[in-house]
């Protein structure tokens, strides 16, 4: 056993290491929770849709060929 166990001393590692686990499964809550707020107000489709090369009515035909062309 080490000398700074014996006279009841910690050097406080673990409690750093549980802290540091803890800030980040925090962060890893607080990240999830508001990518579940964006996906219900419907920001995942609204950024597919802008994205999207082929969004409805806005190439026409030559739109689409060079969509096709260019793939």
């Amino acid at each position: 056993m080490p000398e700074h166990e014996k006279d009841g001393q910690s050097s406080g590692q673990s409690t750093l290491e549980f802290a540091l686990v803890t800030f980040a499964l925090v962060a890893v809550l607080v990240a999830l929770g508001a990518l579940w707020r964006w996906v219900a107000a419907n920001g995942l489709v609204e950024r597919a849709v802008a994205a999207a090369s082929h969004v409805w009515c806005e190439g026409g035909v030559l739109g689409d060929l060079g969509d096709v062309l260019m793939y």
